[in-house]
């Protein structure tokens, strides 16, 4: 088979859920240039640590791939998972995105104010300090639990059975958006290399209303207007297949 079509072997880092990202999975399932991996669908890690995220995705992806596609905050944990590998994968990262520590308090303290009251700074707070002590999942799925019971158990007339189960999962959903915010924000006491720096043949599928700052040095493709419209054409399959198609660079 011909170097340029061969089939490559994709890491897709989108995070799973009913929005966005699982577009980019549509775009790309049954594209026969290219064998896709989805490793966030197989697990979510459960650490706000940058590096100790990026190595259990690393442990699912397996093998090296040819190219690894991430979509939005995935962006920063991608590029941690191409670095431990012996020769980096193509990075081809759609609307990239680094959430900082404040995005991080924001939406947990969205999550500890519930529905049934704005974020106020007691939720801030509470957020902030959870992040500083450690990020003690257990403590927060406890919190975070007892108030989805309690929404429950009013909606339902009253305490039954089988609602424990569903709070303690709703709450656990929300831990695995938290961690992966945090860890795509470099975890707070990481010293991991900077999540915001492009690695060597980086190549970023933006949104006009979406660019990157004018100092990122990777190479920049702009597809339409909006997120939307980088999703609704082949134009995303094709670039990854071409990323695919180039032999992979040694570690710059």
């Amino acid at each position: 088979m011909p170097e340029s079509a061969r089939t490559a072997t994709v890491a897709v880092l989108d995070y799973p859920g009913p929005s966005m990202p699982a577009r980019t999975k549509s775009v790309l399932l049954g594209d026969d240039r290219f064998s896709c991996t989805y490793p966030l669908e197989l697990h979510l890690p459960n650490t706000t640590s940058l590096p100790e995220y990026a190595a259990a995705v690393g442990d699912n992806i397996g093998e090296r791939p040819d190219v690894v596609v991430a979509y939005c905050a995935a962006a920063p944990i991608a590029r941690e998972v191409a670095r431990r590998f012996a020769m980096t994968p193509r990075l081809v990262l759609v609307n990239p995105e680094v959430p900082g520590a404040d995005r991080v308090i924001r939406e947990l303290a969205s999550f500890l104010a519930g529905d049934a009251r704005p974020t106020e700074s007691e939720d801030r707070r509470a957020a902030a300090a959870w992040l500083a002590d450690g990020a003690d999942p257990d403590r927060l799925q406890q919190i975070l639990g007892d108030q989805h019971l309690a929404r429950l158990e009013d909606q339902f007339g009253g305490p039954q059975p089988h609602l424990r189960p569903i709070a303690l999962q709703l709450a656990t959903m929300q831990i695995a958006w938290i961690h992966h915010l945090a860890a795509g924000a470099g975890g707070p006491t990481d010293g991991a290399t900077s999540t915001a720096i492009a690695i060597a043949d980086e190549h970023h599928l933006v949104s006009a209303d979406h660019r990157c700052e004018p100092d990122c040095t990777a190479r920049h493709e702009v597809f339409g207007e909006s997120a939307e419209e980088i999703f609704s054409g082949r134009r995303l399959a094709d670039a990854v297949a071409a990323a695919g198609s180039r032999p992979v660079p040694d570690r710059g």
